[in-house]
């Protein structure tokens, strides 16, 4: 984690580092990235943790809208369920109410159950869910679900987005995960949450990574970081910058 932090350094500014690969400072923190740089986490167990989210001094909190539980049969046509938007919506107020900024996303793999039956789901080519790529907004239903509570597609992103992914001007940062879960091809496995559960009583405890975290964001001094320009190319880890 902390090696793919610093790499990620080469795709917000210019080095701020020596020239030497995967130099890591002594006191790497959040503000060798720019002000405006995000870091945030994602979680799919948001109900219980967004004020610990919060005091550790993340910025965003991302997380899910489940299609299903929005629209059971997968068609807005078709009817909505409101207990599930009233849910979403009281997540999305809970995590703005504490500061932080919700990040969604809008399709989890979980496709309704009458999609799968009718069209045998994403294996079907007159499945798609493109809105956000190829028209750069969120598709006509978020909106109509949400209102207007999450972040806009900027014209800085809306160019990026028309254009190519190559040269994108990376904004953030979000950790996966908060805790210990089921993943698609690991199940559990694979333990690489911020916090360690114990499936036997569902205790949560802290790694050494959400302690790392904590220090790495909440550094309260401003350092002034000095970069040279140089006429060479160089690289940061695994990445060229010039």
């Amino acid at each position: 984690m902390l090696v793919f932090l610093i790499n990620l350094l080469a795709l917000t500014k210019p080095a701020l580092m020596e020239d030497c690969d995967d130099y890591i400072p002594n006191d790497f923190n959040n503000n060798y990235f720019p002000k405006d740089f995000i870091f945030g986490i994602a979680t799919s167990t948001y109900q219980e943790y967004i004020q610990n989210v919060k005091d550790m001094g993340f910025k965003a909190f991302r997380f899910s809208i489940s299609w299903p539980r929005v629209i059971p049969t997968g068609r807005i046509s078709e009817g909505v369920n409101n207990e599930g938007i009233e849910f979403y919506g009281k997540v999305i107020d809970e995590i703005k109410d504490k500061g932080l900024e919700p990040f969604v996303i809008i399709f989890h793999w979980d496709t309704p159950q009458a999609l799968e039956d009718e069209y045998n789901g994403f294996l079907s080519s007159k499945i798609m869910w493109m809105d956000p790529i190829t028209y750069v907004h969120y598709p006509r239903t978020v909106p109509d679900l949400v209102g207007d509570r999450l972040l806009n597609f900027i014209e800085d992103q809306v160019e990026k987005l028309r254009g190519s992914v190559d040269n994108v001007n990376l904004k953030g940062y979000f950790a996966w995960s908060y805790l210990d879960n089921f993943e698609w091809n690991l199940g559990y496995t694979s333990s690489f949450g911020l916090y360690h559960v114990n499936l036997d009583d569902m205790t949560r405890t802290r790694k050494h990574s959400a302690y790392w975290f904590e220090k790495f964001l909440n550094v309260q001094e401003k350092k002034i970081i000095s970069i040279t320009s140089r006429n060479y190319s160089r690289m940061v880890g695994k990445f060229q910058v010039m």
